[in-house]
């Protein structure tokens, strides 16, 4: 597996390009300081539209929730990100 090391002024729209609408594994921390695992998809529309929306804020759709609720969308905060992983490339930041 590839590995990069990134700082973190990496953006939105950069990890937008980066994995497109593919579906990709963040780990981040929460706000309760807990670490989380997700399996997401980014939603560009729903990113780019929401209310709020700022560069380090990433939309994604958690897509454990997806088939069982209208409600899965969750968002990311870019400065609590710790890895993404996206074909076989696991970005570290």
């Amino acid at each position: 597996m590839k590995q990069l090391n990134l700082n973190f002024t990496w953006c939105k729209h950069t990890i937008m390009d980066a994995v497109g609408n593919d579906i990709f594994t963040a780990i981040f921390i929460k706000k309760d300081g807990s670490e989380r695992k997700m399996i997401c998809r980014f939603v560009q529309d729903k990113g780019e539209t929401a209310i709020g929306e700022h560069d380090r804020i990433l939309t994604v759709l958690d897509m454990s929730l997806a088939k069982g609720t209208s409600n899965a969308f969750r968002r990311i905060n870019l400065d609590t990100l710790k890895s993404i992983k996206h074909n076989s490339t696991l970005y570290n930041f």
